[in-house]
């Protein structure tokens, strides 16, 4: 599974900018990159980030910004359709006046990939109204996003900058096997043995590579997806906590609530309760 190059098309519509929705259901989405820098705000839903070299969670209401040609993929489970508000635009526009100098250290960073996941309202509220304005008001809507986020906190998700060779493309095959395996049996058992015969790799051999390039073991891995999609229950739907814990993996109530209150400080009903009355 080759990364292919997305036809963005700003020069054919003589635009500096594109804006859009998109409700992604499963297959909706592939390994690509494309030459324009992009915002992708996840209005509703969560999965997994593929972002050069890194794949991590994400969530309602996180902030994404990748690069020139960084390769990227937002992996949507099975049985999930999420909402993204996507805007892609020439970031050559940033080139010339000396006022940009901190976006364009800001465009910098971006091409390891960034996330801005305690993005303040304004800034959503500011990238949720772009497809309704005009196209010079929504150039200017951009100039304001970007200024605000080159003052907030951001973590660089990828150690590459642009990856699009052979090596690449089969490191992210056997990653998409890995996901692929963990979306598909969630509800199941699932063993490092088992993805590693998916992969064609020995037991030592993928255990090795796992850690390497996750920088985390298998098991800690599945742990944290197991969590992911549990606090996912827990949030959109009314399942008792004794139907979730089976649906995410774990046949006991007692070691399905024990694993939770591990990772989250609290049990299940407690992040329930906070997640539905913040206040």
């Amino acid at each position: 599974m080759r990364a292919y190059l997305e036809q963005v098309g700003l020069a054919q519509v003589k635009a500096s900018l594109k804006v859009f929705t998109k409700h992604q259901l499963p297959k909706d989405s592939s390994w690509h990159f494309h030459p324009e820098i992009e915002f992708v705000l996840v209005l509703a839903g969560h999965g997994q980030a593929l972002i050069g070299d890194s794949v991590g969670a994400y969530q309602t209401g996180d902030l994404f910004m990748t690069g020139r040609n960084l390769p990227h993929h937002y992996v949507t489970r099975e049985t999930e359709r999420v909402h993204f508000l996507i805007v892609q635009f020439n970031g050559r526009i940033f080139d010339h006046l000396p006022e940009f100098e901190t976006i364009r250290q800001q465009l910098q960073l971006a091409q390891k990939g960034l996330l801005f996941s305690a993005l303040p309202i304004a800034i959503r509220d500011r990238l949720i109204e772009m497809p309704s304005l005009q196209p010079t008001e929504a150039l200017f809507a951009l100039f304001e996003v970007m200024h605000a986020c080159s003052s907030q906190p951001s973590l660089a998700v990828s150690s590459l900058s642009s990856a699009t060779g052979s090596h690449f493309n089969r490191y992210q095959v056997r990653l998409q096997k890995v996901l692929d395996y963990i979306n598909r049996n969630m509800a199941s058992p699932i063993s490092a043995k088992a993805i590693a015969d998916q992969c064609a790799m020995t037991l030592p051999s993928f255990s090795r590579w796992f850690r390497q390039t996750l920088n985390t073991t298998f098991s800690d891995y599945l742990k944290i997806c197991r969590m992911e999609q549990a606090c996912h229950y827990l949030m959109t739907t009314d399942l008792p906590v004794n139907r979730i814990g089976p649906l995410v993996g774990y046949e006991t109530l007692s070691h399905f609530n024990r694993t939770f209150k591990a990772a989250k400080q609290c049990s299940p009903l407690a992040y329930r309760k906070r997640a539905m009355h913040p206040d």
